[in-house]
């Protein structure tokens, strides 16, 4: 993932960062005193790295998505069992 962080030198125009999360990425790698390549959620809990709200979003909805399919799955099987 690409950030621009204008606080830090050298990374005023854009610099690497590392993201974690799947599917989308929602945490990212602090500007000052994260440990470098490093990202995770204990990291945002005691605020050296950050939490991307739109790539969280795009988590929450693919995992809700994923859920009601897998249900109207499971239910689809059942009620084909009873018949």
């Amino acid at each position: 993932m690409i950030r621009v962080r204008p606080e830090v030198m050298g990374c005023e125009s854009g610099c690497r960062v590392v993201a974690r999360g799947w599917p989308a990425a929602f945490v990212v790698d602090g500007a000052a005193s994260s440990p470098v390549n490093s990202a995770d959620l204990v990291g945002v809990a005691i605020g050296v790295d950050d939490l991307d709200v739109r790539g969280l979003a795009k988590t929450a909805v693919f995992w809700l998505v994923f859920s009601v399919l897998l249900v109207v799955l499971i239910r689809w099987k059942a009620r084909g069992r009873a018949a």
